[in-house]
């Protein structure tokens, strides 16, 4: 009977620790943050109404832009319903990050490529980041307007 205590303890034990693990790895995969320091003019674009017809594999894939003075500070993904593991695929390939530091002007002229394996997951989460991108554009022009 303490044998299969023991053994039932340490197979508990080692669940709870792989699942710990699990939860930290995706938390970390699937955010996105950015060094640079929030100094100047704040915005955030989120992507999740203007973009909702943008559809990869499982439905819509939103984001969330963060810009301070115009430069891209970082990209995160929001839930969505594309499966996990070929969603990981965009998120681990890169794809937010090559934005990171852009302009929104360098950022609208961008053409990234679709990341092989998750092709409809990742064609979707470009055109919701150029979305945003040009949202974010149109915002700052009429900001602008307003002032002078």
């Amino acid at each position: 009977m303490k044998v299969k205590s023991i053994s039932f303890f340490k197979s508990a034990v080692t669940c709870i620790l792989l699942c710990g693990a699990v939860v930290m790895f995706f938390c970390q995969s699937f955010s996105c943050s950015s060094d640079r320091k929030h100094k100047g003019a704040q915005m955030i674009v989120d992507t999740s109404e203007i973009g909702d017809g943008i559809k990869g594999f499982g439905g819509a894939v939103p984001v969330k832009i963060f810009i301070t003075d115009g430069v891209i500070d970082s990209i995160q993904a929001l839930p969505n319903s594309e499966s996990p593991g070929f969603f990981r695929r965009v998120v681990q390939s890169g794809l937010l990050k090559t934005y990171e530091g852009k302009t929104l002007k360098e950022a609208s002229k961008m053409t990234p490529d679709a990341v092989s394996g998750a092709t409809y997951s990742s064609k979707a989460v470009i055109s919701n980041i150029q979305l945003g991108v040009k949202k974010a554009l149109n915002d700052a022009e009429k900001s602008k307007a307003g002032k002078k």
